[in-house]
């Protein structure tokens, strides 16, 4: 997060952003968490862009979505 920019990476340690999302009027909602498998547990959240798009994203931790969730809003 910059701002109300919304930078991703392929990596953690990329330089170079793959993607960036103004979040500008941009609404976030929070998604049941999905067992991908036995061992792993996925937190996603979704972001709705105007005029009703969204992007679901997500992440390994619960307290890694409710800091992404915090921030946006």
């Amino acid at each position: 997060m910059l701002g109300k920019e919304l930078y991703c990476y392929k990596k953690k340690d990329e330089q170079k952003h793959k993607g960036m999302h103004n979040l500008v009027g941009v609404y976030i909602r929070d998604e049941k968490e999905e067992q991908l498998n036995s061992n792993t547990v996925l937190y996603p959240f979704k972001l709705i862009f105007p005029p009703n798009k969204g992007r679901t994203y997500y992440l390994v931790s619960k307290e890694e979505r409710d800091n992404w969730v915090k921030v946006i809003k």
